[in-house]
């Protein structure tokens, strides 16, 4: 009797845990890989070396990005450099998930898009 409320006082615990786990692990890809778009975002304004933007530069920035946002797990879906010289950044990674991201209907809540855009202007 007392082995068999054990055996669920730790079912529960694990359970308990696991959701706690996966939920933080998805709140902090958020709020994490904004920041790391708006590093990325200022890091390239800030290399534009001159006011006439061509496409041999946005490709350096672009390879800065992607080489920026691979440290962290993240991946850059687009770079975009305006004629004023303000800089577009977005990023996608899934969190690191025990469960959710191994279940089809809520696979997608694991990963996050961050958009960031910096001006040196």
């Amino acid at each position: 009797m007392i082995s068999g409320w054990m055996f669920k006082l730790v079912l529960a615990f694990v359970i308990v845990g696991v959701i706690v786990y996966d939920g933080a692990s998805i709140v902090s890809n958020f709020f994490t890989l904004d920041n790391k778009a708006n590093e990325i975002a200022v890091d390239l304004s800030t290399a534009i070396t001159s006011r006439e933007i061509n496409p041999t530069e946005t490709l350096k920035l672009e390879e800065r990005a992607k080489q920026s946002a691979k440290e962290s797990g993240a991946r850059v879906l687009g770079v975009e450099v305006d004629r004023d010289g303000s800089v577009s950044v977005r990023l996608r990674r899934a969190a690191d998930t025990l469960v959710v991201g191994r279940i089809g209907p809520i696979e997608g809540w694991t990963r996050a898009t961050a958009d960031a855009r910096s001006s040196t202007s």
